[in-house]
């Protein structure tokens, strides 16, 4: 079996929080357009098994706007390909950068929520995936009837990379005394900027003048929240 993706598009929402209506201004001679807009075509389909392309296409009922998709969008389990999205009038098309971004015999969720927003959920327990860098999973969240429940995210460390030059690199976190990939640098520019949740981590780089590993770079450093760091990475 190749790979299952099943797309979840919760549309609990109201049309402020992830999709909104292209006019946002309040329309005369009637009420103001509350509702979120209908999902009326997905490629590939909800349930949908065997999917081995590397871009999703929805449709909806009315014109929208997608506005920071990437702090928006959850995938359930992550994958390491990065996306870009774009809008035509009702449609939002998002493109994965690998040919195959999702990994066999797996179900994947696809699930729209804006941070420091309240969407309602069926009463359980749920496993939160949370779109940060690293991402942060919280685990066995109750959500009950007639209840508000918060989870708190930490206040990220921004964190600036500093090249000579471009190269290529990666960024790892520590996990105990292992590392584990969560981002690769971008290969043309010398300056990036992240928001890192508090906690250890090292970074690989290596210039792509440089044709020997000896000249390889490595930093590990340490953030808390809150706090602003450089790393210089020559």
């Amino acid at each position: 079996m190749r790979n299952l993706l099943f797309l979840s598009f919760i549309l609990f929402f109201t049309v402020s929080l992830f999709l909104s209506c292209a006019n946002t201004k309040p329309p005369t001679g009637g009420p103001r357009d509350t509702l979120a807009p209908v999902l009326i075509y997905a490629d590939p389909e909800m349930g949908e098994l065997n999917f081995k392309g590397n871009e999703i296409e929805l449709e909806f009922d009315e014109f929208v706007e997608a506005p920071q998709l990437f702090n928006k969008l959850i995938i359930t389990p992550t994958i390491k390909s990065k996306f870009k999205s774009s809008v035509n009038r009702r449609s939002v098309i998002i493109r994965f950068n690998e040919d195959e971004p999702f990994e066999e015999n797996t179900t994947y969720t696809l699930n729209f929520q804006k941070m420091g927003e309240t969407e309602k959920y069926i009463t359980g327990n749920y496993d939160l995936e949370i779109p940060t860098l690293p991402p942060l999973l919280v685990n066995d969240v109750e959500v009950k009837q007639s209840h508000t429940t918060t989870v708190e995210v930490p206040r990220p460390a921004i964190v600036t990379l500093l090249m000579v030059s471009p190269g290529y690199g990666s960024l790892y976190v520590h996990e105990g005394n292992n590392l584990k990939w969560i981002y690769n640098l971008p290969t043309d520019s010398k300056r990036e900027s992240l928001r890192l949740q508090p906690g250890k981590y090292t970074v690989v780089f290596r210039s792509m003048n440089a044709k020997q590993s000896i000249y390889t770079i490595s930093r590990t450093f340490e953030v808390n929240s809150g706090m602003s760091i450089p790393v210089e990475l020559y």
